[in-house]
């Protein structure tokens, strides 16, 4: 019943209009994470590109390397 009553007490309107720092704290934490959740948002939550090993390797070597050469086996 104590918690009840503390969380009561914390959404109560401020006396003579000063605000409560529970309250500030809560608006400030809520627009972070908004804000936070907008930047992920415009970043990373877009259309996914496929990871492709060659494409990666040229990008970060200047060149391209074949992960595997075959030749024909002729005569055998």
């Amino acid at each position: 019943m104590f918690a009840y009553n503390q969380l009561l007490s914390f959404f109560k309107k401020p006396v003579q209009g000063k605000t409560s720092f529970g309250l500030e704290i809560f608006v400030a934490v809520l627009v972070k994470f908004l804000l936070l959740w907008g930047l992920w948002w415009l970043f990373f939550a877009g259309h996914k590109q496929p990871v492709d090993g060659v494409i990666i390797a040229d990008k970060l070597f200047g060149e391209h390397h074949p992960a595997l050469t075959s030749t024909p086996n002729k005569g055998h």
